[in-house]
């Protein structure tokens, strides 16, 4: 294996990792291995995330996930914008407790010895549906404002997110709720508020109170034209931890639903219900560690 080509996967993670604006030149051999041939720059970053994706499927849940920071693969509007360093010191302040920067570095290079082990690999190559999957999502990232306009009518596809993925990996038979759970944590979220500028409470008789949590405007308003709710209007814009200190301010007793459907037939595959005893355990841990 030639040092060019070491020295690419090197530095293939620094700066703003896939993002950078010359990365089809700073991958330089590279291109040759993972065959990336074309000269449009999204589409060069699109088959660029599907190599590192490829090259790290077969790490553990928290490896992948510090891979996905360090090579900035996700569309996330904290993240996408910072240097490789920052990056890191945000998904520690994420993460929390037990995952200091420098233990997170270390996890980046045995990411980084585990993507260059895997360049003498037979890669398959990449369909033009993956390519459009990864443009698509780059379209349409988990953020406020990101998704079609409220109201319009038009029919929303709910997109397969990191958070939403893991619901469905374990509602399978190799559950890793400890995993899905700093997710959930991790990810920002949509949360409807009343006229207070609080989260807003559903009361379900026997089944107790609830809040409803989405990943994107697209689920936010699927559910609003099927249920109307009676809800305000600009949602909050928290992270999962960020709405556990919410409620925790609130000492209020509700469980979270994450992507709920209006329609009780619907598919719930890709939705998450956090227990109120659940969220009480999670409020006390943020409450232990300050």
């Amino acid at each position: 294996m030639s040092r060019e080509l070491l020295d690419a996967v090197e530095s293939l993670n620094k700066g703003l990792g896939v993002r950078k604006r010359d990365l089809r030149k700073k991958l330089g051999p590279l291109r040759r291995t993972w065959q990336i041939e074309t000269t449009n720059a999204a589409e060069v970053m699109a088959r660029t995330i599907i190599r590192v994706r490829q090259s790290v499927a077969d790490l553990d849940a928290a490896k992948l996930e510090i891979a996905r920071v360090s090579y900035n693969l996700d569309p996330d509007p904290v993240l996408n914008p910072l240097n490789h360093g920052d990056r890191i010191k945000e998904l520690s302040k994420r993460l929390g407790k037990g995952n200091s920067a420098r233990t997170l570095d270390r996890g980046v290079e045995v990411i980084r010895d585990h993507i260059a082990g895997k360049l003498n690999r037979p890669w398959p190559p990449i369909s033009p549906d993956e390519i459009r999957a990864v443009l698509d999502q780059e379209r349409s990232p988990a953020v406020a404002g990101a998704a079609p306009v409220a109201g319009s009518g038009a029919p929303t596809t709910p997109r397969t997110t990191p958070l939403s993925s893991s619901i469905t990996i374990t509602q399978g038979p190799q559950a890793a709720s400890d995993y899905l759970v700093q997710r959930f944590l991790a990810s920002p979220l949509l949360v409807p508020r009343n006229d207070k500028h609080v989260a807003a409470v559903a009361d379900m008789a026997s089944f107790g109170s609830w809040i409803c949590a989405f990943e994107d405007m697209g689920r936010l308003d699927a559910y609003r034209r099927a249920a109307q709710p009676d809800w305000g209007g600009t949602p909050l814009n928290l992270t999962g931890a960020e709405l556990i200190a919410h409620l925790r301010r609130r000492g209020r007793r509700v469980g979270i639903l994450v992507n709920p459907l209006a329609d009780r037939d619907g598919d719930l595959t890709g939705t998450l219900p956090l227990p109120p005893e659940l969220i009480e355990q999670l409020r006390q841990a943020q409450t232990s560690e300050q």
